[in-house]
Order: C-alpha cells, then sequence, then structure tokens
C-alpha cells in the first residue's frame, strides 16, 4: 500500500544573517523524503509546525498571509495523493516533484491543454509525432478562442468548434474532411476527460453526449497477391540498407499489427523465443493507461526478427527505422516498382494486417485484443474488405438457388 505525507518545516541548521531560514515542504513517499523549496523565509523561533508562522510582533501582518501560501502548498501536496490514490496509480518522488511544479491552468482550457500536452510528452505518455499533432490541434483550438474558461465549456462547445474547423479549413471549396474533424475532436475530447479524471477539473464533459462521426478511410490496405509481393522485393534489397530496414520494419507491422511507434521500440527482452513465440509489451498510445498486450508472433514475423538480429539489430532495439519523410520515400518507391496502386505509408501496414486477418477467417473480437483497442468500433475502422472478397462471397448468393433449379428431365 502507498503511504504519503506532506508537511511544513524549517532549516534550523541554515540560519540567515537576517536571522531566517528556509520554510519547505517536506514529503514522504513509501519512505522516501524529498523536499520542495517555498522561497519563503522565517525566524526559527517563531515557527510551529502545528500553528506554522507566528507573529514576530503586535504589527506583524506578514504571518497570516504566510500561513495561507504554507497551507495552500500542503493541500496541494495532499491532491495529488488524492488523485493518484483513487485513481490507483503508481506515484515516486519524480513524478511529485513533476506534478507539483506543471502549474497547470484550472480556469482556461486552452492554457490546460498546452501545458498538459509538453508534460505528457516530458512523461514519455506521448512520442514526438503525437505531440506535434497535439499542437496542431491546439492551434485550431486558438482559432476558435485565445481563451476557453472551463467554466464556459457547455454543450454547445463542439459543435461552435466544428463550425470554426469548417470556417478557417484551407480548402475554402470542399472543407475539412470528416476524418481530419474527427481527429480533432477526439483530441480535444481525450484533454477535457483528463482535466476531469486526472486533474479533477469539476466539469462535464460535452463530448459524453455529441456524436462523433467518423468518414471513411482514405486508406487502402495490401491484399493476398500483392504481399508477398513485397516480401520478394524485400529479399532483393541490399542488406542493412535503409531501404531494406524500412520495407522490413513495414512487414513486420503487417504481420503483427503494431504501430509505427511500437516497432521502433521492440526489444529483445519483450519476445518468447520459445516454441510458441509472443510479443509482449505496453503500446506506446496506452502507455499511460498500464494497459499490456500480448501478440503471437508467426513464422514471418520471427524470420523479419532473426533477419534483423542476423544484420546486427539495432542496439537494445531489433528494427531499425528512421523518419516519416524516408519511411513515405521508400514505400512509395516500393509500391511504384511493383505497380501497386496504393498510397503507401507506413499506416498502410497495420490496415493490412486488420484486413487480412478478417479475410482469412479471424475473428473482430480477437482482432480488438491483437490491435488494442478498448472498443469494437474502432476496430472496425481498419477493416477494408477487398474486391477479390466481394466477389467470393457474392458468388455464395448463387448456393441460395442452386437447390431451386429444376433437375432438367430425359
Amino acid at each position: 500500500m502507498n503511504r504519503y505525507s506532506a508537511k511544513i518545516k524549517i532549516r534550523k541548521d541554515s540560519i540567515r544573517r537576517d536571522g531566517t531560514a528556509l520554510l519547505y515542504l517536506q514529503v514522504i513517499i513509501n519512505s522516501k523524503p524529498d523536499k520542495i523549496n517555498l522561497n519563503l523565509y522565517w525566524p526559527p523561533e517563531k515557527f510551529s509546525e502545528k500553528e506554522l508562522c507566528l507573529e514576530r510582533n503586535k504589527a506583524d501582518t506578514d504571518a497570516n498571509d504566510y500561513n495561507i501560501i504554507l497551507r495552500d502548498a500542503v493541500s496541494k501536496a495532499n491532491e495529488i495523493f488524492k488523485l493518484y490514490r483513487l485513481n490507483n496509480e503508481i506515484l515516486t518522488n519524480e513524478i511529485f516533484k513533476d506534478e507539483y511544479n506543471s502549474e497547470l491552468s484550472k480556469q482556461d482550457f486552452v492554457a490546460y491543454m498546452e501545458k498538459k500536452i509538453i508534460y505528457r510528452y516530458k512523461r514519455k505518455e506521448i512520442v514526438k509525432k503525437t505531440k506535434d499533432n497535439h499542437e496542431q490541434v491546439l492551434l485550431a483550438l486558438k482559432k476558435f478562442k485565445a481563451c476557453i474558461p472551463f467554466r464556459d465549456i457547455n454543450s454547445k462547445f463542439p459543435k461552435d468548434f466544428e463550425s470554426s474547423l469548417k470556417k478557417n479549413c484551407k480548402n475554402k471549396v470542399k472543407g475539412p474532411a470528416k476524418s481530419s474533424i474527427y481527429s480533432r475532436h477526439s483530441v480535444i475530447k481525450a484533454y477535457l476527460n483528463l482535466a476531469i479524471t486526472k486533474d479533477n477539473i469539476n466539469i462535464v464533459n460535452p463530448y459524453s453526449n455529441y456524436p462523433l462521426t467518423r468518414g471513411n478511410s482514405s486508406f487502402k490496405s495490401l491484399d493476398q497477391e500483392n504481399l508477398p509481393q513485397l516480401y520478394k522485393y524485400y529479399q532483393s534489397l541490399e542488406p542493412r540498407s535503409s531501404r531494406k530496414n524500412i520495407i522490413r520494419g513495414f512487414l513486420f507491422s503487417c504481420c503483427s499489427g503494431l504501430r509505427t511507434a511500437d516497432v521502433k521500440r521492440v526489444k529483445k527482452s519483450w519476445i518468447n523465443f520459445g516454441s510458441t513465440p509472443s510479443l509482449y509489451f505496453m503500446p506506446q498510445k496506452t502507455i499511460e493507461y498500464d494497459r499490456r498486450i500480448e501478440i503471437p508472433l508467426t513464422e514471418m514475423a520471427m524470420s523479419l526478427i532473426e533477419d534483423a538480429l542476423a544484420e546486427g539489430g539495432n542496439g537494445e532495439y531489433i528494427f531499425k527505422l528512421y523518419s516519416y519523410v524516408l519511411h513515405s520515400r521508400y514505400l512509395k518507391e516500393a509500391a511504384t516498382k511493383l505497380g501497386l496502386n496504393i498510397n503507401m505509408h507506413f499506416h498502410v501496414s497495420r490496415e493490412t494486417f486488420g484486413t487480412l486477418y478478417l479475410e482469412l477467417g479471424g475473428s473482430l473480437e480477437v482482432l480488438q485484443k491483437l490491435m488494442g483497442h478498448s472498443i469494437i468500433t474502432t476496430t472496425m475502422h481498419y477493416v477494408h474488405v477487398s474486391q477479390s472478397r466481394q466477389r467470393i462471397e457474392m458468388k455464395n448468393m448463387e448456393k441460395l438457388f442452386d437447390e431451386k433449379k429444376e433437375t432438367p428431365t430425359e
């Protein structure tokens, strides 16, 4: 069980020339003490841990002001303790200091979101690409309103924000794509949820009763014919080249369903190399929720891992990947050489995994677990039914009529 305490102390061992000593907040988390400098000084003989700063003379007005500041410091610490206890999360001294010094705005949502993005990135809860995406959403929010007091966020907020997105869109003719609007709403909804659940801001999330509609995905996955073609292309590439490293990571994602950020993070220690190989890890996207998943690894996935290790790996990591620009360049190059009519980029690999998994007989419920989705509707957005699969299953409809056909008489 976690144990926390916070108390105001004074540095009696270090008295300044004016006879005052530093006041600080002593925090003890699981028997480990730490100090928060409050930048306040008071005479040690006029300080009591119970009553805090005592009046130095009858005309002393500072004592009451100092005590308000000191009690606020203790109250702030206890609020952090309470949040972590109620959320059943691990609190360390380092995390406490980050929380205490974060200075997240609890008045203005725009300021809150701006600081929360930086805070989450520092805590490695989000990767740089996600941070950049969230900052783009923040810019769109600032175009809507530079300051949004939490008290003003109501049921009209999502609709008004969407109107602003459409108005400020660069493409004035077509307007923003539904998927783009959906993604911006999703980010805003997530940060409002963080404000409510993590930082104890007392508002009702306006997205609770606002239906978000996601546009049709523009991604086209590889099918059962051209995925093996891409593998043959991979085998023809020069060992240890950046092209081969990128295509290898892409193919591994096609076989496992991992996101780009997670393919980069795969370590040898995550892999069970036994008779039933598997990958046990915590996806980067849900790292703040401490959710781990286990993915069985196919022979193809293992062969790609073995290839990477045979070529030297990447230190403690297995796959060596590069910038998004280089990924796109080499993947589009591969698509052109193979004559694939696909806008190739790394996310197509995850689309391919989801689509082929279902085409080959996998269940939607199992796919949801493998892809790490909390709700099954998210999984369904990754599913694309190929033209060949449509033709095959439409032929099955003919069986309904075969039995009705009369057998010709002789």
